[in-house]
């Protein structure tokens, strides 16, 4: 949920970008692509997955993730 990912976002230190998770109109398609989202971003993200049902394509194109939140996206993914 958005609560989740901005209490990550002050727990970890990190910049929130709450426009990762908040969408202005209903949409089933998460374009993140460009972000400059890196693996701290990318976990969190990955982590919140499960609390954000609508979701059924996501862009993660030319980002800066690694295997190190690529995994967790994609074992979030797995279980839904």
């Amino acid at each position: 949920s958005v609560n989740s990912f901005l209490e990550g976002c002050v727990v970890g230190n990190i910049a929130p970008r709450a426009n990762i998770v908040v969408r202005k109109s209903f949409t089933t398609e998460f374009n993140l692509s460009h972000f400059g989202m890196g693996d701290q971003l990318g976990t969190l993200f990955g982590k919140c997955l499960a609390e954000l049902p609508t979701i059924r394509d996501l862009n993660l194109r030319d980002n800066r993730l690694t295997d190190e939140s690529l995994s967790v996206i994609v074992r979030a993914i797995r279980k839904r």
